[in-house]
């Protein structure tokens, strides 16, 4: 699957139901990305304010938050987005993170979270050189680091942030968001301490030897600008639990790693009996043309009938309970913020006997170009990106109603 959308989606049986939910890609121009304009310093009038003292008061303040060995010991294992193996493994100390500040000419009141991934970036960047560089890529952009984060204007998808994003100031280019294996994304400098806290506290709680207990270790996912987090997973059977993002009724969500490739998982406490029974029962009273349950369609326009798809489906696209599943969606695949424009709604499905969804591929395709958006997600384009599917029913071993990956191993 590509790199740029996401499709959530939904199944169950008996009266078998399948809740789809596709996010699909931003639609804004495609313009390029501008270089942050920094404020010009003024040393004649007063009260002059160098860069010198704007960048002290900006390590003041990271003092504050940045104990002096806060990174005494620890070992930061970079991540390119969605690999497994690490790309890099090296140690920081408080000077390397001071330094960092030197290449900005001013400090602002307070580091949002653009402001933290382009600061995060820049001392990456000047601690890992040509480390995680985009092998992927033919003719990087840039080298090293730098190339892996901005992978220039074909191959960034202008997601709806793109104006927020914080250049560089040495160099201009775009800056790399830094997630947790599980997800989550750094977005605040006092999280970021608490994240190096966490897992020092972890290898110090440890009672067996040093070659027993693990040396601390924090390990971040850079996702390049314009793209969107991606799993990593490294073996079957690997869980991941996700306390970041609530479930059905508060419990812990978390995945368990049934195939590598493709990408599957299996998720625990998604969702809650309650809340599937008002999703089918929605559904079911819904008279609108455009969301009630009928013969479900294919293709980018949603009008054309298809042999291959015989369920019936439906949609909810600002119920209630149907946005509060979207939110959780959102948050289960790494974004921090729900952005509904990625969304095309909840999608209801009912599969009876003799209906089926025979193989199919979830991404979109527009062969003749006949249409506006460009689907490419390998370069500036977006495309779906994940599909999660929740069962709404159960049925018994041998009634029907699986879902097969047709090119993915057996389970057994």
């Amino acid at each position: 699957m590509s790199v740029s959308t996401v499709q959530v989606a939904a199944a169950s049986l008996v009266i078998p139901y399948l809740i789809g939910y596709v996010l699909s890609p931003y639609l804004v121009a495609q313009d390029t990305f501008h270089r942050r304009e920094l404020l010009e310093v003024n040393d004649i009038e007063a009260p002059s304010i160098s860069p010198k003292s704007s960048t002290s008061k900006c390590g003041a303040q990271l003092k504050k938050i940045f104990s002096a060995d806060l990174f005494d010991g620890l070992t930061v294992t970079m991540h390119r987005n969605g690999e497994a193996e690490p790309c890099s493994l090296k140690s920081f100390t408080l000077d390397d993170f001071m330094s960092g500040l030197d290449k900005y000419e001013e400090c602002p009141s307070e580091f949002d979270k653009y402001d933290v991934e382009s600061y995060i970036t820049q001392v990456m960047v000047d601690v890992l050189g040509k480390s995680c560089a985009a092998d992927d890529l033919k003719k990087p952009s840039s080298p090293g680091f730098l190339g892996h984060c901005d992978r220039g204007k074909d191959r960034t998808p202008p997601l709806h942030d793109k104006d927020e994003l914080k250049r560089l100031p040495a160099t201009g280019t775009l800056p790399c968001r830094f997630h947790s294996r599980e997800g989550l994304r750094v977005s605040s400098l006092d999280q970021f301490a608490s994240m190096v806290k966490d897992v020092k506290k972890a290898s110090a709680g440890c009672n067996g030897d040093e070659q027993t207990c693990p040396l601390p270790e924090l390990h971040l996912y850079a996702v390049p600008a314009g793209r969107v987090f991606m799993f990593a997973p490294s073996y079957i059977g690997e869980i991941f639990e996700l306390p970041h993002v609530p479930g059905s009724d508060q419990q812990t969500i978390s995945l368990k790693v049934l195939s590598l490739s493709p990408r599957v998982f299996d998720i625990f406490h998604f969702f809650s009996k309650d809340e599937s029974q008002s999703l089918v029962d929605k559904a079911l009273r819904e008279k609108t043309e455009s969301h009630r349950i009928k013969r479900s369609t294919t293709g980018t326009t949603g009008n054309h009938l298809n042999k291959q798809r015989t369920s019936e489906s439906g949609f909810d696209t600002h119920g209630k309970v149907a946005v509060t599943v979207k939110k959780r969606c959102f948050n289960l695949l790494g974004f921090d913020e729900y952005v509904d424009g990625y969304s095309d709604g909840l999608q209801i499905l009912r599969y009876n006997l003799t209906t089926a969804y025979t193989p199919h591929l979830d991404y979109l395709d527009d062969p003749g170009r006949k249409l506006r958006h460009n689907y490419d997600s390998a370069g500036a384009g977006g495309n779906r990106f994940a599909t999660i599917l929740l069962y709404m029913s159960d049925l018994g071993e041998h009634d029907g109603g699986e879902t097969v990956f047709v090119k993915g191993n057996p389970l057994d």
